[in-house]
């Protein structure tokens, strides 16, 4: 795939969702992620004379616009593209298949819970299959509900128990575990710097 900041978009590419796949939020900026095989598609940029009429269109293709932009790292073919898409609509299946379990079981309108893009949902944002698994019934009312504070705390703690909490655990230890719940190095560290000032 390759990438294109807003500011850079010829005019008109930003309504053409066919030559993008996914939108980012950057550094303050809008990013499209766009096929690297899509790279000399024509782009077309109307032009108008002195008085407003239109004239003929200039193509102008990705490359032409972009190429100097574009960081060869981001690149990846369709066919690598579509082999990702397949695992992660499998991916989004089964946990939607455990979201309705979930709210089945708990007698829960799924229309009233709010979730990241992901699907992550309650203060402890836990992905629907992790619940039937891991989370707890904190308050003892016979219900799991991750919206409530004794419940999302109980399961939060019953899951970085499961990958490894413990106390006693060294700081390195701690931040393995921590990882566990965020693919997050920035977001390990601070957690980590909480605990030292906790035990301080």
């Amino acid at each position: 795939m390759i990438t294109a900041f807003e500011k850079d978009w010829p005019n008109g590419f930003d309504r053409d969702p066919g030559r993008f796949i996914s939108v980012e939020y950057k550094n303050g900026q809008y990013i499209r992620w766009f096929f690297a095989d899509d790279l000399d598609a024509g782009v077309k940029k109307e032009h108008k004379d002195s008085h407003g009429k239109e004239t003929l269109p200039e193509n102008k293709t990705i490359r032409d616009r972009f190429w100097n932009k574009i960081p060869t790292e981001n690149r990846v073919t369709r066919e690598e593209y579509e082999k990702k898409a397949v695992r992660k609509s499998k991916w989004a299946y089964k946990e939607l298949i455990a979201f309705i379990a979930y709210v089945e079981k708990e007698g829960m309108n799924p229309y009233t819970i709010n979730g990241s893009y992901a699907g992550a949902m309650g203060l402890c944002q836990f992905m629907p299959s992790n619940i039937p698994i891991l989370a707890e019934d904190g308050n003892k009312d016979g219900s799991v509900n991750l919206f409530h504070h004794e419940d999302a705390i109980a399961s939060i703690a019953n899951y970085l128990k499961h990958y490894g909490w413990k106390p006693g655990i060294s700081r390195e230890e701690a931040g393995k575990v921590v990882y566990h719940y965020n693919h997050s190095s920035y977001y390990v560290e601070i957690v980590l710097k909480i605990i030292d000032k906790l035990k301080a």
